[in-house]
């Protein structure tokens, strides 16, 4: 079953497509037309399915979408299923100026109507919780002038500051999906020791040999990791020998560290890998992975693992899974197009 499923009128897909985006940016399941339904198949069989196998619908409520005969019949599949709205299974969201009638009159709906982006994500997500109970407490009532008010201040929160570090491993990086996955395990494995659920790779470089993985994360994660290593707890990591972790001052500069690297034969200095595609190599690298075969192209996925039905299937044109795939990687959620590359360059003879 699917979280939701996004109903909406044609005139409305690029809010429709908004939505849905916003929804599985942040863990929720979706059906949408624009998405889901592949050419071949069945539009009427496909939008049952969608509303029989999803837990609720979204309207995007617009004029359009009210005049529209097709959008009925699927705001009507979930109203049946929940006529006294006690579960919820309708959410409507206005995207446009109209005015609801009929049974939809009294349910209340989201409105997106003059809102700017962030305002929107927000009216969208607190929407689908249960409660709209305020994150802070609410002011007294009273009416007491505010010069008058008492008001008590609150011990604050300790919040463990953020610090820059980096962990030096004894593992030559080179530019290749195996290697990104790699480093990958080393960041998940050191968030667990160090129980710190912020830290996030900031930079992999190459030092003559070694591995310089730059991190971010919380005071106390460091200082975890820091005494494991000083007290020879932390050797290895995922199978890599651990040379050296040190902190990073605001300058840039390292702070001074209790022990100095171990010397290693001279080797030359590796280049980063590189992040980002100029608008050529982009339209190269579409290219080429369009002319993949269908196996070659389930390898790929298979090396990348994008989420769940992101891609299409292979009686889709390659060009729409290629699109589908690139898409992904680039968003804030995929994995990168040096990712793909490193990937394609593992699957080609």
């Amino acid at each position: 079953m699917k979280d939701f499923f996004v109903s909406y009128n044609s005139a409305d897909k690029t809010w429709a497509e908004w939505i849905a985006w916003v929804l599985e940016e942040h863990g929720y399941t979706v059906v949408i037309q624009a998405w889901d339904f592949r050419p071949g198949g069945n539009f009427i069989l496909d939008m049952q399915r969608a509303a029989e196998e999803s837990h609720r619908t979204i309207m995007v409520l617009s004029e359009d979408y009210l005049k529209a005969k097709y959008t009925q019949p699927e705001w009507a599949a979930a109203f049946k299923q929940d006529p006294t709205a006690e579960e919820r299974r309708l959410i409507p969201i206005r995207v446009a100026k109209c005015k609801p009638t009929g049974m939809l009159a009294p349910l209340v709906y989201v409105d997106l109507v003059d809102k700017a982006e962030a305002e929107a994500e927000a009216l969208v997500l607190a929407a689908l919780q249960a409660r709209a109970k305020p994150a802070t407490r609410p002011s007294f009532p009273g009416g007491t002038p505010t010069k008058e008010r008492v008001v008590q201040k609150k011990a604050a929160f300790p919040q463990s500051k953020r610090v820059t570090w980096q962990i030096v491993l004894d593992y030559t990086l080179q530019n290749t999906f195996d290697h990104f996955r790699k480093i990958d395990s080393v960041v998940a494995e050191l968030k667990q020791l160090s129980d710190d659920k912020r830290l996030e790779e900031v930079g992999k470089t190459g030092e003559s040999g070694s591995t310089v993985v730059t991190l971010k994360g919380t005071e106390a994660g460091f200082s975890i990791i820091e005494s494991l290593s000083n007290t020879g707890q932390l050797p290895e990591i995922c199978g890599l020998l651990v040379e050296q972790v040190r902190l990073v001052s605001n300058l840039g500069e390292f702070a001074p560290a209790p022990a100095p690297l171990p010397s290693k034969p001279a080797s030359p200095a590796m280049t980063p890998p590189k992040t980002e595609l100029t608008p050529k190599e982009r339209l190269a690298l579409s290219r080429q992975i369009t002319g993949l075969t269908v196996q070659e192209f389930n390898d790929l996925l298979l090396l990348l693992e994008p989420p769940a039905g992101l891609i299409p299937p292979p009686s889709t044109s390659q060009g729409d899974r290629t699109f589908a795939l690139l898409s992904w990687a680039q968003s804030t959620t995929g994995c990168g197009l040096a990712a793909v590359q490193a990937a394609l360059q593992d699957i080609l003879p």
